[in-house]
């Protein structure tokens, strides 16, 4: 489930930030996974954030449980190039 505030916007800027392309509809979840990875990498803390049965309905108070524990904002370094093989 998508969790960002700022829904499609979020996860599309994040991804290009990532990975400097814009994916097609059908690539997303491949990409995704790559840029999950990357950012699994340089915060392993977070792959072992628990997510429950999330519903749209749900999400936000569950997100903002993970802000208090992790925080509202994590540094992101750009990847080198070829870090993130993005499709």
């Amino acid at each position: 489930m998508l969790v960002s505030p700022r829904y499609m916007d979020g996860l599309y800027e994040l991804i290009f930030y990532l990975t400097a392309t814009r994916p097609e509809v059908e690539a997303l979840p491949e990409t995704m996974a790559a840029c999950r990875r990357y950012l699994f990498l340089r915060f392993p803390d977070l792959e072992h954030v628990e997510t429950p049965e999330i519903e749209f309905g749900t999400w936000r108070p569950w997100l903002t449980e993970q802000t208090y524990l992790y925080g509202e904002y994590l540094q992101v370094e750009k990847p080198l190039e070829g870090e993130i093989e993005a499709t």
